[in-house]
């Protein structure tokens, strides 16, 4: 039992052992400098993967080999992911460096350019300088010739004294116009200091009147800033009063154009009525005055005018004999007449109610075509005569 006890803890020593290499690692790559590994801090911000371990806990059934296997396994992930690790650092570093090369070309191409132009600039310097180097050398050659011959000139010539009778004359009058400028110019200079002094006398005027003008355009300034503050005080007032009347037009207008207008609205329904009382009034008039129906009650009622003034002689004999309340038959009048009488009248009362009933009705054919309004209560018409 005790060899089998001891033989796993053997193994596993055994197996660690084997597995850690604690010899050093030598880099692949050349040592980086402070720079490098800054600049890699700074490119690099990503952070780096966790290694993930699972909490490693024995249950019943598990054995220490499989255990060991779980380790080896676990292991193996974790060379893989330090692998990946490596290639993105390489990757990253290799970037890295591209990007500081091509920085480091870029700023020596500019320098190179700039020395180039600058290089062209001292050649422009450079053969100005030789031209004018050349001009110079050229213009002292010039001017030694001309100094050369001067001196051999003078060397060589024998001035012959002019002493002709002209020349003194010449000078004579010219020695007479020297002393007339002289007189001149004396002259003028004591017009110029008189003028020198006009001219500052002048000048202190025109600075004493500057500030008097000054003085004056301050109080028309102070004046002008009173007039204006009046004037706005003024403008204000103005305004009030037009902001008051402009109030009280609105209230006017508001209060008493609202009472216009509905007395308006009520002249112009009364209008309306009276132009449809018009209208009624004469479709009436035209009903009355119509030929036709003044035919007709003047036939229903030719009889009844020619029997009362055949018995007109009848009627005063009864007046006389005072009948009223009962009627006593005439001789010779027939039944007839007594008939027509009762007809006359019961034609006269149907004719009356008839037209009252056209007047007052609004539901009948001739109503709606003619507007007719509805008649109030106790209405009457009153007929007119038949002329």
């Amino acid at each position: 039992m005790s060899s089998d006890e001891s033989s796993p803890e053997r193994n596993l020593q055994d197996y660690w052992e084997d597995k850690i290499d604690i010899s050093p690692i030598k880099p692949e790559s050349q040592p980086k400098t402070d720079a490098d590994f800054f600049r890699s801090l700074t490119v690099n911000r990503s952070s780096p993967k966790k290694f993930l371990f699972k909490s490693i806990t024995l249950k019943g059934g598990e054995t220490l080999k499989e255990l060991q296997k779980s380790i080896i396994i676990l292991r193996q992930r974790n060379l893989t992911q330090v692998q990946q690790l490596t290639q993105e650092v390489k990757s990253n570093t290799r970037k890295e460096l591209k990007e500081a090369v091509a920085e480091i070309n870029a700023g020596f191409e500019k320098e190179i350019c700039t020395i180039r132009l600058e290089h062209d600039k001292m050649k422009d310097e450079i053969s100005k300088r030789n031209r004018e180097l050349i001009l110079l050398g050229k213009f002292m050659v010039d001017q030694e010739s001309l100094i050369s011959q001067n001196r051999l000139i003078k060397i060589l010539k024998n001035e012959i004294p002019n002493t002709s009778q002209a020349i003194v004359d010449e000078k004579k009058i010219l020695k007479s116009d020297l002393k007339v400028l002289k007189v001149r110019i004396e002259g003028m200079k004591e017009a110029i200091v008189e003028y020198t002094n006009k001219t500052n006398t002048a000048d202190a005027k025109m600075k004493d009147l500057d500030k008097e003008i000054e003085k004056i355009k301050a109080g028309h300034r102070q004046e002008l800033k009173a007039l204006e503050v009046q004037l706005e005080a003024k403008l204000e007032k103005a305004k009030k009063e037009r902001d008051d009347v402009k109030s009280a037009y609105e209230i006017y207008r508001k209060s008493g154009w609202k009472e216009i207008e509905d007395k308006e609205q009520s002249l112009e329904k009364q209008n309306m009525i009276i132009v449809m009382l018009q209208n009624e009034l004469k479709t009436a008039k035209g009903i009355i005055f119509h030929q036709k129906l003044q035919l007709r009650i003047h036939n229903s009622l030719q009889g009844y005018v020619e029997e009362y003034e055949n018995n007109d002689e009848i009627d005063m004999t009864m007046q006389s004999q005072n009948v009223s309340n009962y009627v006593v038959p005439v001789p010779g009048r027939s039944k007839t007449i007594c008939t027509r009488k009762k007809f006359i009248r019961s034609n006269e009362l149907s004719f009356s109610t008839n037209f009252q009933s056209m007047v007052s009705d609004t539901g009948s054919a001739f109503s709606k075509t003619h507007n007719r309004r509805a008649a109030p209560a106790g209405y009457k018409p009153k007929l007119s005569p038949i002329s």
